[in-house]
């Protein structure tokens, strides 16, 4: 592998490709809205309805700046997306999908989502209903069997109804790029072909009595689902952020993803630790051109900008000891992280849906100079 020339302004000449850009706003006004999608249940076939947040290259015209709410507790006005101006494509976008994090909503997903579509992509985040913030602080949130089974069902029912959401959005559905934080990384990997081990989960809730979990396992229909897994063969590129649920899973079946992957892992992650889900994730996988993006000084929410956005106390009424899990003061800043964070995905996003070359030489070999510091990049690309 021939080794790649650092240049001024972090340019780089490896394929003729600028890594220095993918740090950098892109041409395009961006455009925000939310829209309902309604699919039949994969647990009882009745309707389900998602919020479904897409981020897309605009002409902003008369447009306002879009605000970010959440149950009118949470309210952040963006300085990069304005609120449903017209679409501004030139021809077929490429998509990108974001799957939150449990107790999260779609939109914790717009630093990644407003980068990439002022660059010409769209990107769609479902709201996993039954594991969102606002289930989470009011009836409380679905039993985790049945939200790992919805989560892979909302990325495919978006993927599906995906050039019917916005007026003027055509994108192609048939090659996207899945990202997802914690759960979403679950739900990332998943849709990529990891599956949970289901006779283990069987064997835990023998004699197990009153427990929903239990109940939903015994179904033989989710039994099936869960067995036969939930690829979609339109994921063509996975970047599972601080994934959990992984330590649950076959293991064997995370070498038949059969996709590439970019991991990004924090390794004083907590809540999905880095030695039970992220170590086992990039010791399982073995695709060439599979990335392994980990901080050393990251947490678990080092991936998503709410240790900026939001007041402390507020943070603190959905996330309980989030300080000591990526917004303490000795860990990575957030507001170094997510930019890196961006820029890599991005990169891996060119060369896996777009079949640009040169961006994983880029990620291999540009090192602290061109992506910063305070991360760690390895692979298995020859």
């Amino acid at each position: 592998m021939r080794t790649c020339l650092v240049l001024p302004l972090l340019a780089i000449a490896c394929g003729g490709v600028e890594p220095e850009l993918l740090f950098d706003e892109g041409e395009r006004d961006v455009g925000y809205a939310t829209v309902e999608l309604t699919y039949p249940s994969a647990a009882d076939g009745e309707d389900r309805v998602i919020t479904v947040q897409v981020w897309y290259p605009a002409d902003r015209g008369e447009a306002q700046a879009a605000t970010y709410e959440v149950a009118g507790i949470v309210s952040v006005v963006s300085d990069g997306a304005y609120d449903a101006p017209e679409a501004r494509l030139d021809g077929t976008a490429p998509l990108a999908i974001y799957s939150h994090g449990s107790g999260g909503q779609g939109l914790l997903g717009y630093p990644y989502g407003e980068h990439l579509a002022s660059h010409g992509w769209v990107v769609m985040a479902p709201d996993h209903v039954g594991n969102t913030s606002l289930d989470a602080t009011g009836s409380g949130m679905d039993p985790y069997v049945l939200t790992a089974l919805n989560r892979p069902n909302d990325v495919s029912a978006t993927l599906d109804a995906a050039n019917d959401l916005v007026d003027g959005v055509t994108v192609d559905a048939d090659h996207a790029l899945v990202i997802g934080h914690s759960f979403g990384g679950y739900t990332a990997l998943s849709v990529g072909g990891m599956v949970q081990d289901v006779d283990a989960m069987i064997t835990l809730c023998t004699d197990v009595e009153d427990d929903p979990n239990c109940a939903l396992v015994g179904n033989s229909d989710i039994e099936a689902a869960f067995r036969a897994g939930f690829r979609d063969e339109r994921a063509v590129a996975l970047v599972p952020q601080a994934p959990g649920l992984v330590s649950s899973a076959v293991k064997s079946s995370l070498a038949d993803v059969d996709v590439p992957v970019l991991l990004q892992s924090g390794e004083r992650d907590q809540t999905t630790p880095h030695v039970r889900e992220a170590v086992p994730t990039w010791d399982n996988l073995d695709g060439e051109g599979d990335v392994w993006v980990n901080l050393p000084d990251g947490g678990h929410y080092t991936f998503v900008t709410v240790c900026d956005d939001l007041e402390p106390a507020l943070v603190n009424l959905f996330i309980r000891g989030i300080d000591e899990d990526g917004c303490g003061e000795d860990f990575l800043p957030v507001s170094e992280a997510i930019p890196r964070l961006t820029a890599t995905l991005h990169a891996f996003g060119n060369q896996h849906v777009l079949g640009e070359e040169g961006w994983t030489e880029a990620l291999l070999e540009g090192g602290t100079e061109v992506w910063g510091a305070g991360l760690e990049i390895s692979g298995r690309a020859e």
